[in-house]
């Protein structure tokens, strides 16, 4: 039994101050600068001559004012972004991802915030820094949040197209 508790102490002080990021990106984002890497993918991103729209840049924009940040874009190929997101030049990446993404290994992949049920049923995700936990965490309170919403307007563009 002294051996469990032991463990268990261990464990809690382990513990403590869970989720961290390595490079502190929450932390840096909050009140700064938000680098977010958008490639185009219909309704959910597209690029306009540097204005960036669609359903996923609206989020970004929400997330990016409830963080007190400022978004700095980058758009681009998934295949430019990503690495820019795995080497840290980027803190988030949106594109109409699929939770397939063959770089689910390279970078953190947030939990599904809509289902797409096409025959393949799509669920869209966004792309974070890998091993950056807390902002990851942040990210997804945010995107639950969201879903309703998202659902909502997802119904509507899908009425909307003939």
């Amino acid at each position: 039994m002294r051996a469990v508790s032991i463990f268990l102490s261990a464990l809690v002080l382990c513990a403590c101050g869970l989720p961290k990021d390595p490079d502190d990106t929450l932390k840096r984002v909050q009140g700064g600068t938000l680098r977010v890497g958008i490639a185009e993918h219909k309704p959910w991103t597209w690029d306009s001559a540097g204005a960036y729209g669609g359903v996923e840049a609206d989020m970004v924009r929400q997330l990016a004012r409830e963080l007190d940040a400022q978004v700095a874009w980058r758009s681009g190929g998934e295949s430019v972004l990503l690495p820019m997101l795995h080497e840290r030049k980027l803190d988030l990446v949106i594109a109409g991802l699929d939770a397939k993404t063959p770089w689910s290994k390279q970078v953190g992949i947030t939990r599904p915030y809509h289902t797409i049920e096409d025959p393949e049923k799509r669920e869209l995700v966004w792309a974070v820094a890998p091993g950056e936990n807390a902002f990851q965490m942040r990210v997804e309170h945010f995107l639950r949040q969201q879903r309703p919403r998202v659902d909502a307007m997802h119904i509507q563009l899908t009425a909307a197209t003939p």
